[in-house]
């Protein structure tokens, strides 16, 4: 961008930017001034893609972990005190939508 003289006014030069380059370019120019613009835009948004991925792995790591935790502090508690709360847990895990294949594993290790 250059900074040119538009006018003169009571003595004082009034001066405005104004990008000479675009204003005069041919068509050949604009397009490639705008494929530019796009191919900025587009690392742009990779960038923010590729961080939003990265988020995504992070919480799904964050909740896999918070199921193991959670899960084993319950076998724990289960083995320790089979008549209340293993009872609790088999009536959750009875009431819960599994998919066949887990009802079988469950069901396999006495659970349901």
């Amino acid at each position: 961008m250059e900074r040119v003289e538009v006018g003169i006014r009571s003595g004082v030069k009034i001066m405005s930017s104004i990008d000479i380059g675009n204003m005069f370019a041919g068509p050949e120019y604009r397009r490639y001034l705008k494929a530019k613009a796009m191919k900025k835009e587009l690392a742009e948004l990779r960038v923010k893609n590729e961080q939003l991925k990265a988020e995504d792995r992070k919480l799904r790591w964050e909740n896999a972990r918070l199921a193991s935790i959670i899960g084993a502090a319950l076998i724990e508690i289960c083995v320790k005190q089979p008549d209340s709360v293993g009872v609790m847990v088999r009536q959750v895990l009875q009431a819960s939508k599994l998919r066949e294949e887990d009802r079988g594993f469950l069901s396999s290790r006495g659970w349901l």
